[in-house]
């Protein structure tokens, strides 16, 4: 439910902000990635933005 939801929103609001200024000179590595997902999906896919990040 909602509740149960919650800490994943404030988790992936944490993370986005903590990636911002990586992802201002680097927007290429989140262009394909930002569609709504499960967690899952987003935990795989915040792997590939970091691995983006760090090439």
């Amino acid at each position: 439910g909602p509740l149960k939801a919650f800490p994943v929103e404030i988790e992936m609001q944490l993370n986005f902000y903590r990636r911002q200024r990586q992802l201002l000179e680097k927007p290429e590595c989140v262009r394909e990635q930002m569609t709504p997902m499960s967690e899952e999906e987003y935990r795989k896919r915040l792997k590939i933005i970091e691995t983006c990040l760090s090439n």
